[in-house]
């Protein structure tokens, strides 16, 4: 059986945004920029001034997204990247609309 992509793989539609993100309020990790989001998850791509070696996130890691400053999702990772990062939402609500 063909391995298949992630796009192949997702069980949401993504949705791309530009929105800056902290994580855990900045401590011990610093934030990013979402690249996607989707109803179960979103991809994050570190910072240019971010160092993924000072403190790597693993598969599992619980994380807060803050976005806007204001706006708190739980999630936890479900894989890491070349420059950044995927979470899944603790919950299946459908956040997309709040960053168009």
């Amino acid at each position: 059986m063909p391995e298949q992509k992630a796009a192949e793989k997702r069980r949401r539609e993504r949705t791309p945004v530009k929105q800056a993100v902290e994580i855990n309020g900045g401590v011990p990790y610093r934030g990013g920029k979402l690249l996607d989001i989707s109803s179960s998850g979103a991809a994050v791509v570190y910072n240019d001034d971010t160092d993924p070696a000072d403190r790597p996130l693993k598969m599992g890691d619980e994380l807060d997204l803050i976005v806007a400053g204001v706006t708190k999702l739980p999630t936890h990772v479900a894989r890491t990247f070349d420059g950044g990062y995927a979470v899944e939402f603790n919950w299946g609500v459908d956040l997309r609309d709040a960053f168009k």
